[in-house]
């Protein structure tokens, strides 16, 4: 990569800190085009060199999704153990159709972490999510009950996020997740003409 060397080396650091055992996430924002997805392709790489596994996921259109696709996508990429098994079933409904919305959603956290802590028991994770900024209310109501658990598993979250396309929802998800230890903020903005000079 060009003229990322700053980001990737401070997720790189990241990634050392998770397999040490202290996770969390980094929510990559910035104009559309401006590299987010690219840098978290790069971090993806780095990852899986190391030895971390790596789930992947992106946002559709949050009146098109699912509740809990990104969760799910991500479960799809963790190793498939029983209780991410379980997970992926309880954000299926299989395991609450008769549920309110407000236990269905503690549930589908306890899930989610558990699914979390079993595939980190191997090793580290990194998952990404691609365009937070469109994820479903659910999705981001489930970050933000997983927001406090992070930095206690050798997890690191990774997300990027338009910072043109604020919501309400997105904005309470992401201010509980900041406030937490081992969780911020890095704006990718554009190339300056250091960034790019041909040595």
């Amino acid at each position: 990569m060009v003229g990322r060397e700053a980001e990737l080396a401070h997720l790189r650091a990241r990634l050392r800190q998770a397999a040490d055992g202290r996770g969390g996430a980094v929510v990559l924002t910035g104009e559309p085009g401006a590299g987010k997805t690219t840098i978290a392709e790069a971090a993806a790489r780095l990852a899986t060199a190391a030895g971390t596994t790596v789930a992947w996921a992106r946002c559709l259109d949050a009146a098109s999704a699912p509740a809990y696709w990104p969760w799910s996508q991500l479960l799809l990429g963790l190793p498939g153990g029983p209780r991410v098994q379980a997970a992926a079933r309880q954000l299926d409904g299989e395991l609450a159709r008769d549920e309110e919305d407000t236990v269905r959603r503690f549930r589908a956290y306890q899930a989610v972490a558990a699914a979390f802590g079993e595939a980190a028991a191997a090793g580290p994770v990194l998952a990404v999510v691609d365009d937070l900024h469109a994820a479903d209310d659910a999705s981001l109501a489930l970050l933000q009950l997983l927001a406090g658990d992070l930095h206690r598993m050798p997890v690191l979250l990774l997300f990027t996020v338009r910072d043109t396309e604020p919501s309400r929802a997105l904005g309470q998800a992401l201010g509980e997740l900041l406030r937490h230890p081992g969780a911020e903020r890095m704006t990718v903005g554009g190339f300056t003409p250091a960034d790019v000079a041909v040595l």
